[in-house]
């Protein structure tokens, strides 16, 4: 159920950091850089794999990814609502 509203959520958060004229555009470079990642994860978590014998390091790989993308999002400036 909340996978399928984490394009919802992300359209919704583009227009509130950006605004109305750019929610589209944000939208559409966030979901660009979301498929290269879908695309390369697989191929590269599977080399990481093959040269450690293991898919542990992968996995840490993708946890420091989350936790360095949740502190920049700590970061983030909401538009104030009246422009």
């Amino acid at each position: 159920l909340t996978a399928w509203s984490v394009p919802a959520i992300t359209a919704a958060s583009a227009g509130d950091l950006l605004g109305a004229g750019m929610a589209a555009a944000a939208f559409g470079f966030i979901s660009l850089l979301l498929s290269v990642g879908q695309a390369l994860g697989p191929f590269v978590a599977g080399r990481i794999a093959a040269e450690s014998g293991s898919y542990s390091y992968a996995f840490i790989a993708a946890a420091v990814a989350a936790v360095l993308g949740a502190i920049a999002a700590l970061f983030l400036k909401m538009r104030d609502a009246r422009e």
